[in-house]
């Protein structure tokens, strides 16, 4: 038997490396990149990899922790980059970054996402559209500085420029990239950032375009990129845009606040109690006796229901002499007469321990009967 255990497993085993060996010929050793996403700083920050390759280059380069259009534009800052959304920015927030490029600062601004609409852009005198007939969009030329580099812009908007803005790039759906000058200063207009991202930035020209868009002639200006701070909350936006309604409906909760607290003549009294019952009345009735100083007068209503309750059992009992009547209830109750007699004796101004005791008497004197 034993012997017979151990050929089979001397079988199994070799089975399975016969089995592992026609598994290993029979598959192949493949390495297969596995991307894992952004992690960190990067998986935040899709502009990281630029402003770092700004600084390696010699350009100091840094990412503001809000919209520049709440205060205007650093003055420590010759080239702002609008890298994130433009919620809220029309009207009179344009006034301080507009300024800002007419005294001499570089805009570089990509068309806000849906594009059409667009106060930023109009200001500038730019349009953007979306031409859903672009397709994937390929590679084109970007003519900059004497140099033609070569550039991938995702996306289908395209520009409408201006007077005044010269073409840097376009596809045969619209220009891609504009330039042109405001005041002492000027404008880059870029159908979208895409190409600066991390994960594009290495692609194509994508690092030499950038570093020569925002710092040209080899100088060093001191770039910002505004980051993408969100859309703003509801209560801030809506008291940019109406704060007289809100100090109106405020003024108005008020009143109503102090029309609601308004009173009326007297306080309502509280509500009657329901319908007692009777033994609550007659509970009522004892404790109004004792404070009034008639103790007595219960206990002689006790002494009275006590010889009521022996007369049911002996007629004529109230016509009997107190000794007789206190015989009589002893031996019908079997209890000595003495404390038969003590029970039935009248008590003036008991004390409450005394009325306690007397009519825990007179109660168990009635149940022996």
């Amino acid at each position: 038997m034993k012997s017979r255990v151990m050929a089979w497993g001397v079988v199994l085993v070799v089975s399975l490396g016969v089995l592992g060996l026609w598994l290993y010929n029979q598959g192949e050793w493949v390495d297969v990149e596995v991307d894992t996403g952004l992690r960190g700083e990067a998986a935040g920050n899709p502009y990281l990899a630029a402003t770092r390759l700004l600084d390696r280059m010699g350009v100091p380069a840094r990412r503001l922790p809000a919209h520049p259009w709440e205060q205007g534009p650093p003055a420590t800052v010759d080239v702002l980059v609008l890298a994130g959304p433009r919620h809220g920015l029309a009207g009179p927030l344009l006034g301080p970054l507009l300024d800002w490029v007419s005294a001499g600062g570089h805009l570089v601004v990509p068309a806000a996402a849906g594009a059409g609409d667009d106060p930023l852009l109009a200001a500038l005198g730019l349009d953007a559209r979306h031409d859903l007939d672009s397709g994937v969009p390929g590679a084109v030329s970007v003519a900059l500085e004497g140099v033609v580099l070569e550039a991938a812009f995702p996306g289908s908007t395209r520009l409408a420029g201006g007077a005044g803005y010269r073409t840097l790039a376009a596809d045969a759906h619209g220009p891609l990239v504009l330039r042109g000058p405001m005041g002492r200063g000027r404008v880059t207009a870029l159908a979208t950032l895409g190409p600066f991202t991390n994960r594009r930035l290495g692609r194509h020209d994508h690092a030499e375009l950038l570093v020569r868009l925002l710092a040209p002639g080899g100088t060093a200006p001191r770039v910002a990129l505004a980051g993408d701070a969100g859309m703003p909350g509801l209560a801030t936006w809506l008291w940019r845009r109406i704060p007289e309604a809100l100090l109106s409906l405020a003024l108005l909760g008020v009143l109503f606040l102090w029309w609601r607290g308004y009173r009326f003549g007297r306080l309502a009294g509280p509500p009657q109690a329901a319908r007692r019952s009777l033994l609550e009345h007659i509970e009522a009735a004892g404790w109004f006796l004792w404070r009034r100083g008639r103790a007595d007068g219960l206990l002689e209503a006790g002494r009275r229901a006590l010889v009521a309750r022996a007369a049911v059992r002996t007629g004529a009992l109230g016509r009997r002499s107190h000794a007789e009547q206190v015989h009589l209830i002893a031996r019908m109750s079997g209890l000595p007469e003495g404390r038969v007699a003590a029970a039935l004796e009248p008590l003036r101004h008991p004390t409450p321990r005394e009325f306690l005791a007397r009519v825990a008497d007179l109660e168990a004197i009635r149940k022996k009967l």
